[in-house]
């Protein structure tokens, strides 16, 4: 199960967690993000806003921030180790046989534990961040 942080003051999204999907739900929008699909072998960061009434990914141009979807880099499988031959006294030096790379391991079911989700308190339907009236 992912882990969960809850920002501001409520309420937040909704949100449910299938395999390796997470769907984030805020007043009837729904984005799913399949988290195995768009792991890298660095750290996934993912914004999901609320613009115009729908969710959708990224923060430009978005009314409010929903969550944070954080995906960990990609793990690897090491390849084993052939014995290290004798030294060959004719070059002087080891010879190593050439080994498969690592192996990269799909991130599963059980590994979601490490995917963080931060929801951001889910704004009133039709409320807008931004008052164009406040200021004037």
């Amino acid at each position: 199960m992912i882990q969960v942080i809850q920002n501001g003051t409520g309420p937040w999204p909704e949100y449910e967690e299938e395999g390796t999907v997470v769907r984030v739900n805020c007043h009837g929008s729904t984005l799913a993000i399949d988290c195995a699909a768009r792991q890298t072998d660095a750290r996934v960061t993912i914004d999901m806003v609320r613009a115009g009434g729908e969710l959708r990914e990224g923060a430009a141009g978005g009314e409010s921030y929903v969550a944070t979807l954080e995906i960990p880099p990609a793990k690897y499988k090491e390849p084993e180790r052939p014995k290290a031959p004798e030294p060959d006294e004719e070059e002087g030096g080891m010879m190593f046989e050439e080994g498969a790379g690592a192996e990269r391991l799909p991130l599963t079911a059980e590994d979601m534990v490490t995917v963080v989700l931060r929801l951001w308190t889910c704004p009133m339907a039709g409320h807008h961040e931004h008052n164009e009236q406040e200021g004037e």
